[in-house]
């Protein structure tokens, strides 16, 4: 198994895993908050959105570039 397969498999086991966090809380669960809480909770500070900002150019470079 060559290290592109184990990086594939494991970007799978990432999204799989936070579609199934995302189904459960939109399920009605009060302990699992739904991303867009998350995200709203995230945006209300500077730094937040700083951080949010970087995560995504950070993807984006390694996933378009």
């Amino acid at each position: 198994m060559s290290t592109h397969v184990i990086t594939i498999v494991g970007y799978c086991v990432i999204v799989v895993t936070g579609l199934t966090v995302e189904a459960r809380a939109r399920r009605g669960s009060p302990v699992i908050p739904r991303l867009d809480t998350v995200v709203r909770w995230v945006l209300r500070t500077r730094s937040g959105r700083i951080g949010l900002f970087a995560a995504w150019a950070w993807m984006g470079l390694h996933f378009l570039g």
